[in-house]
């Protein structure tokens, strides 16, 4: 969806049949069919289960490496990137009508280059940042204690 949140499809096509507003923030939402995309990175977090390696490998950025700060849901290919990095990755693309953009990741061609914040990977990064904080100084550098609570965010859970 256009407001960066990720929604079970079944739930946000009934939301949409009688309603024109962001479940999550209320605005205005425009939707456009070609504008609903699959947030791709949380599939993999959740199917990445206790395997911390994975957990790492997917909250980095493909382009700069890092651990994301503002990740992005980009609509050519469904993946999420850093924005800054996005955009500058974009810069040549935008308004050219010769070069045709091609996915960082993938090499295919990308006619949408839409994107939005990620709000629910940012928000699981948050979440986990702030859970392997708590009982220490503000100063925390993301370590075990905050891959293991990343982790155990995206587990099912066994509710028995």
């Amino acid at each position: 969806m256009s407001d960066g949140y990720t929604y079970e499809e079944l739930h946000i096509v009934e939301w949409l049949k009688t309603r024109k507003t962001s479940p999550m923030t209320g605005a205005d939402f425009k939707y456009q069919g070609t504008k609903m995309k699959k947030n791709l990175l949380v599939k993999k977090l959740l199917s990445a289960g206790s395997d911390e390696q994975k957990v790492k490998a997917l909250c980095t950025c493909p382009l700069t490496n890092s651990l994301f700060k503002v990740p992005v849901l980009f609509y050519g290919d469904e993946l999420t990137y850093e924005k800054h990095a996005l955009e500058n990755y974009l810069r040549p693309f935008v308004g050219n009508s010769v070069l045709k953009a091609r996915s960082p990741c993938t090499g295919e061609v990308c006619d949408d280059l839409t994107f939005v914040e990620n709000y629910t990977i940012k928000g699981l990064l948050e979440t986990a940042r702030d859970k392997a904080k708590k009982g220490r100084a503000a100063s925390v550098e993301w370590n075990d204690d905050m891959w293991s609570s990343l982790r155990d965010l995206g587990s099912p859970r066994n509710n028995s």
